[in-house]
């Protein structure tokens, strides 16, 4: 896998969620780099803000890329919109085998626990908090680390 990347862009309007913006291709490279037998699909990801990373991906909270004749059509179905204002860097996949342009970070180690039954979402420890309660929370906050860490492996930003 290769990877090309885009210049940090600066969004002159907000782009909603379902909306598009328009960027142009890393330099050096051009629409056949991506398609066809160059053709890597569902590799690339857009960063905005130097901090939130969204997938490319055909379903689900992600980012859409369609390599045009002229530039890079990015469709934001993240569920969220982007401001005015906001920056964004595209990392665009494509047949090869050099090393991701964004450099990957150390190594991570699942974290696990022995204690506690995960679940999607944090509950309220109350005033007078019990054992169970607080170990739960901890299982969860567990688990939401080791998914995380185990998307950013998977997008090549850790090792």
């Amino acid at each position: 896998m290769s990877f090309a990347v885009t210049t940090v862009i600066t969004l002159t309007s907000a782009v909603n969620n379902a909306g598009t913006v328009l960027v142009p291709y890393p330099a050096g490279r051009v629409q056949a780099d991506f398609i066809g037998s160059n053709a890597a699909p569902n590799t690339g990801f857009v960063v905005l803000n130097g901090n939130e990373v969204y997938i490319e991906r055909t379903a689900g909270v992600r980012v859409g890329l369609t390599y045009n004749a002229g530039d890079v059509t990015v469709t934001n179905n993240t569920g969220v919109t982007w401001p005015a204002g906001s920056t964004i860097q595209v990392q665009m996949g494509r047949i090869g085998n050099d090393q991701p342009a964004f450099s990957p970070g150390p190594a991570i180690t699942p974290v696990t626990t022995a204690f506690g039954t995960a679940a999607d979402a944090l509950v309220d420890v109350t005033a007078t908090p019990t054992q169970a309660t607080i170990n739960d929370n901890f299982a969860s906050l567990v688990r939401y680390c080791d998914r995380l860490n185990a998307v950013l492996k998977a997008n090549g930003l850790i090792g």
